[in-house]
């Protein structure tokens, strides 16, 4: 009896042990971003067994990656931000292209020519931004960090940025949903209600499937950038009508730096309100 119970806690420890291991596979790819692309001579021919490397410029994190028989290469699970990306190959001159901005949920497509010559010679390129991404049809805007932090913010609520992206909204008070909203307002999107998003937090789901409602609302300064995907989304965010709002929160870099946050009310600051006796002085707040 007690051999049959362990061999049956073995397998349910073996099956959720999986799907940890998946779930975690599955939320660090939602946080992150990709590239991709070719290697090629200047005849048009691919290029097998070329080093192509990544640098994180804020952190000085390197990923490499090695282009295959048709000279395709992939660099995965990036973290968002800017890269310098290098590639070299024996016989040939190595290119450098700095200027490589990696946002949230993207996938960049770059393509690289090699010239005949020594490794001592080198090829250094400043990369534009991409105005249209060919990877995938859907329709998203991405928060940046910089509108995060210095745009003003009632109730410092990052959402409220939302409104930045076309379609998006904040309802107005006394709905239904106002009332149960865990963490604040939350943005209707495309029409849908502000109910049928989905919310992801560096790739975890943070989404109450209750009232399905965010429940949990990071500090601003927290924050990386956030990236508001309105159609066409992955299957494996499937589930909700709406949008997939996700969110990446900063990480370590090389240089120190910090943020300082106050919080002030005083009537100094304060008009009268438009009930109040205009020879009163207006009521105390502190």
């Amino acid at each position: 009896m007690s051999s049959r119970f362990l061999s049956v806690f073995s397998y349910l420890a073996a099956i959720v042990g999986s799907f940890f291991v998946l779930a975690t596979a599955a939320a660090a790819q939602t946080n992150t971003g990709e590239i991709s692309g070719v290697v090629r001579d200047v005849q048009g021919g691919a290029l097998p067994g070329a080093r192509v490397i990544a640098d994180h410029v804020d952190s000085g994190v390197r990923i490499e990656s090695l282009s295959d028989e048709g000279g395709r290469y992939h660099l995965r699970s990036l973290r968002v931000g800017m890269y310098v990306i290098s590639v070299e190959l024996d016989g040939f001159r190595r290119v450098v292209r700095s200027g490589v901005l990696v946002q949230l949920g993207q996938t960049l497509t770059q393509n690289f020519t090699l010239d005949v010559g020594g490794l001592v010679e080198e090829i250094r390129v400043t990369a534009n931004i991409p105005l249209l991404q060919t990877e995938s049809a859907e329709i998203s805007d991405i928060i940046e960090n910089e509108q995060v932090v210095q745009l003003p913010l009632n109730g410092r609520n990052f959402l409220a940025l939302a409104q930045l992206s076309d379609a998006v909204v904040i309802p107005p008070g006394g709905t239904r949903g106002e009332a149960l909203q865990q963490a604040g307002p939350l943005p209707n999107v495309g029409g849908q209600r502000s109910g049928h998003n989905i919310y992801l937090l560096d790739g975890v789901k943070v989404t109450d499937e209750l009232f399905n409602n965010l429940v949990i609302n990071p500090s601003v300064d927290s924050i990386q950038e956030f990236k508001i995907q309105k159609s066409q989304y992955a299957a494996e965010f499937g589930g909700k009508a709406s949008a997939l709002i996700n969110v990446a929160t900063r990480a370590g870099a090389n240089a120190f730096r910090g943020s300082l946050f106050e919080f002030f009310r005083h009537d100094t600051f304060d008009s009268h309100n438009y009930f109040d006796p205009k020879d009163q002085p207006v009521p105390p707040l502190r």
